[in-house]
């Protein structure tokens, strides 16, 4: 099977979600953004810790938060696209003793690169931006 190369692997890196200390330069309630800012930190553990499922939810639900953080969607956006590499390079042996339910590969590759293209359209002068959608685009059509 053809997988994405290592020139990848910088983009799939999780940044860390910025604690600002002045309520102005939060842009909502210090109460909120500090719940955004936990969710964003456990987001990052699951994905350190290799639970991509894990990590996608709490990075979904700090999104909810804050809709349109660049941080957050990129770093989901990478759970997304690892998760999809994983179940594609799931031998059929584990597949078969151990059956997986939720969404297959493609779909995940899919929710990569519309947070990927919403990255690009928030940040369209990062690099890592363009090297997620590229990744996305590699995995929706292997």
């Amino acid at each position: 099977m053809v997988t994405p190369g290592a020139s990848f692997t910088a983009a799939l890196v999780v940044e860390d979600f910025p604690w600002v200390e002045r309520e102005e330069d939060m842009g909502m309630a210090p109460d909120k953004y500090r719940e955004v800012f936990d969710l964003a930190q456990r987001g990052a553990r699951a994905f350190q810790e290799r639970r991509y499922d894990e990590a996608i939810s709490f990075y979904s639900k700090a999104q909810n938060l804050r809709s349109g953080d660049p941080v957050i969607l990129s770093s989901r956006c990478s759970a997304f696209c690892l998760i999809s590499q994983v179940l594609r390079e799931r031998s059929a042996a584990d597949s078969e003793y151990q059956p997986l339910n939720g969404l297959d590969p493609t779909t995940h590759a899919e929710l990569a690169l519309k947070d990927a293209e919403k990255v690009v359209a928030i940040h369209s002068n990062s690099p890592k931006a363009y090297l997620l959608k590229a990744y996305a685009l590699i995995l929706v059509t292997l």
